[in-house]
């Protein structure tokens, strides 16, 4: 728990000799790492390069303790805070796995942020992770001619955060490559972050960029990195002025099975989500287990019905393709909690206030969120969507039709098609939802997922507005309604569990109508 709390991930020593081997190939003889750790980076780099100049901090005294049992005396072991307390000095060769905080739990002020903004000349996003200043800081000691190896999550690839770091990276002529691990293996073992090697090198002008994708992890007996990456995965070269920073880089590496959508899908009729719709987050509480109840909970409260409204708050609490009476009369049944404290305006009944002084007792109004409303209990009120996107996926993300309208919380984000699409019979919606079923959307929506590891995917409201869809205004109504149709029969063959036809018939009728475009 303390690691994770101070976002300290090991690195797999097979993985870090590669990292030594690729930064000290230019025949480095001085090396920084900035996050040293226990030590296993520089004892790898030690195992290249036994005469190295090392320099190495952190700022845990803890682990650095633990470290300097581990290395030689000729170690420079500097206890300071990279990023506040470290000299400008240059370096040939700097190799890190720097700590992954998010920014709700950076322990720095606005002020570091407006340091580092001057000194790169970037405006930092305020929602960037700590690596991402660790990366700023690595790039201005680089030396000319230096190589730095870092291993972070690839979010920021497809993250607005990364807009301004690839913004740098290019400018300023760094970026060498970047290596992305298949998301299925956990570099980082017990976090599900998706592991990308990040390859600089100060002074290499106009060379082409490598954007690799790695389909397993290094065993221990490659002896370099460019031997792993012939023998374990796929690469694509880019020259620097194909690479845009204000668009997502995952769609760039070569995914195996993946088919980028073609600019002939682009223009034949193609449109983002978010022409036709927009795209919102759910209801976030900030304490789901306090705001969130079962039928079960709110009678032993003393709370009456007209303090809830019905809502989803988990991802298998909609498991098919649409969600119906049926099935929330099932989910309160079981206890599920999918009633949201929601209290109409004026006077609080008696039980109410009780309840509220237990959160109080909780410290749920000290919580972020709750802290910063007027009052504390009262959650954001949101529109319900009719098409719900869940959040994070194994596989491929679901879309369920909200038939009932329902509040949903931030495991689902909502799609509301605009006024001129929508109708009393949601006819565009369910259309739009057959489409998204089928093979025709899966790459797609691959090229806009954020992949963390594990299997696990994640995507933003943005990303989901990105998705290319066919424009559903240049259909006649017939045609929407004969989709609309199929995605109902899909719905209820689910239900029944007694065959696809309804499917393999919209994938062919989708399938007729983008050939007539």
């Amino acid at each position: 728990m303390r690691r994770r709390a101070l976002g300290q991930f090991f690195t797999p020593p097979a993985l870090a000799r590669l990292m030594a081997r690729w930064c000290l190939a230019d025949g480095g003889r001085t090396l920084l790492d900035p996050a040293v750790g226990t030590g296993l980076l520089v004892r790898e780099a030690l195992r290249v390069r036994p005469l190295l100049r090392v320099t190495a901090c952190d700022n845990d005294p803890v682990v650095l303790a633990a470290c300097a049992a581990t290395l030689p005396a000729t170690v420079d072991l500097r206890c300071a805070d990279f990023l506040t307390d470290f000299p400008d000095e240059r370096y040939e060769a700097i190799i890190s796995n720097p700590p992954y905080l998010g920014y709700k739990s950076l322990p720095y002020p606005e002020s570091i942020f407006a340091f580092y903004d001057q000194l790169c000349g970037i405006r930092i996003n305020r929602q960037s992770n700590l690596y991402v200043l660790f990366i700023l800081a690595i790039a201005r000691r680089l030396s000319l001619g230096g190589r730095a190896s870092i291993l972070v999550p690839s979010d920021w690839l497809n993250g607005n955060f990364g807009t301004p770091l690839k913004a740098y990276l290019l400018r300023e002529q760094l970026l060498d490559g970047l290596i992305v691990f298949d998301p299925n293996d956990t570099i980082f073992g017990d976090s599900l972050a998706t592991a990308c090697l990040l390859l600089l090198r100060r002074g290499r002008q106009e060379a082409p960029i490598r954007f690799a994708y790695l389909c397993r992890p290094p065993s221990g007996d490659e002896t370099d990195l460019d031997q792993f990456i012939a023998q374990a995965g796929a690469v694509a070269c880019y020259k620097p002025g194909e690479l845009d920073p204000e668009r997502k880089w995952l769609p760039l590496l070569p995914l195996p099975a993946a088919r980028r959508v073609s600019t002939a899908e682009a223009a034949a009729g193609f449109v983002p989500v978010g022409q036709l719709a927009s795209v919102k987050r759910g209801i976030a509480t900030g304490a789901n287990d306090f705001f969130v109840l079962s039928r079960e909970q709110a009678r032993s409260a003393a709370l009456p019905p007209s303090l809830f409204k019905l809502c989803l708050s988990r991802a298998s609490h909609a498991p098919l393709a649409d969600i119906t009476s049926d099935d929330i009369a099932g989910l309160l049944e079981r206890n599920s909690k999918v009633l949201l404290l929601d209290p109409p305006p004026g006077e609080l009944p008696p039980s109410l206030e009780q309840y509220l002084q237990y959160g109080v007792s909780l410290g749920v109004d000290r919580r972020y969120l709750p802290a910063h409303r007027r009052p504390w209990y009262r959650v954001e009120q949101r529109q319900p969507a009719p098409i719900l996107v869940t959040t994070f996926a194994r596989g491929a993300v679901r879309f369920i039709f909200n038939r009932l309208l329902l509040a949903h919380l931030t495991a689902f984000h909502g799609i509301t098609l605009h006024a001129d699409l929508r109708s009393e019979d949601w006819v565009c919606e369910r259309a739009l939802l057959s489409y998204l079923l089928t093979p025709h959307a899966s790459s797609a929506l691959r090229a806009q997922q954020r992949l963390l590891g594990a299997g696990l995917h994640k995507w933003e409201p943005a990303d989901i507005a990105q998705v290319l869809v066919p424009d559903l205004r240049r259909f006649c109504p017939g045609e929407l309604a004969e989709l609309a149709a199929l995605f109902d029969r899909h719905c209820l063959e689910l239900r029944a569990n007694h065959g696809r036809t309804a499917l393999q018939e919209l994938d062919r009728c989708w399938s007729e109508l983008l050939r007539r475009m």
